[in-house]
């Protein structure tokens, strides 16, 4: 049996996969920017994301514990966030998807070379697919 992980890794991809779709063709017609569209697409994705945590009932712990620690480290996550998005969707309007993706895609090597248990493995993987 796949484990649950694995399924939210997979829909995660399918969503990248058609964001990748959805943006380019926002930005194919050239009546609206880059940054329109990244302002559309991340606002839907911050409201969602704000009803996720006040359905679950963790709204009053979010905003009273921000300066947290953890929470910090989102906040730093979030800024890494802002660069590769609003990057990703400035290349797509730039060049075609076909190289842009490839490219960012590249985060892979990052995320195994930061695991917990990083070996020699992965990183011979990442290599020999290249």
């Amino acid at each position: 049996m796949i484990q649950s992980y694995v399924l939210w890794a997979l829909l995660g991809m399918a969503g990248y996969s058609l964001m990748t779709l959805f943006v380019k063709l926002a930005e194919r017609s050239g009546t609206v920017t880059t940054y329109q569209v990244l302002a559309v697409s991340t606002t839907i994705v911050a409201i969602f994301a704000i009803a996720v945590v006040a359905w679950r009932g963790e709204l009053k712990t979010l905003i009273f514990e921000l300066e947290t620690p953890p929470l910090l480290w989102a906040i730093a996550g979030g800024i890494a966030l802002t660069v590769a998005v609003s990057s990703l969707f400035h290349a797509l309007s730039l060049g075609p998807a076909n190289v842009v993706v490839p490219v960012y895609g590249m985060f892979i090597v990052g995320g195994a070379c930061s695991a917990s248990s990083c070996s020699a493995r992965p990183c011979l993987g990442i290599a020999s697919s290249g």
